[in-house]
């Protein structure tokens, strides 16, 4: 049986063999007065350690840091917005 796998180390290389390096600040996307800002400063000042304890200790890790999770889920439940489409949407625009 032989191995059909072909793996590309190098999936951002382009055609110059070189690194495609797009620095992105999410910080100027956002404007000044967006109430997620307000959320952030709120969310920055709590304390997570209960939040991290409900989270397995072995194994692998979260796909999604858990603190980042739960700002999302109260900035979207502090908007209205309950469904995972809904919360999805408001995370692009």
């Amino acid at each position: 049986m032989t191995n059909k796998q072909i793996t590309q180390t190098q999936y951002t290389q382009t055609a110059a063999n070189y690194q495609l390096y797009l620095p992105m600040d999410v910080e100027e996307m956002i404007p000044m007065d967006d109430s997620v800002r307000l959320h952030c400063l709120l969310c920055e000042r709590m304390d997570y350690r209960e939040l991290l304890q409900a989270y397995a200790s072995k194994g692998r890790k979260p796909a999604v840091d858990p603190v980042i999770l739960f700002k999302v889920i109260t900035y979207a439940a502090s908007q209205k917005i309950y469904s995972s489409r809904g919360i999805e949407k408001a995370c692009r625009r």
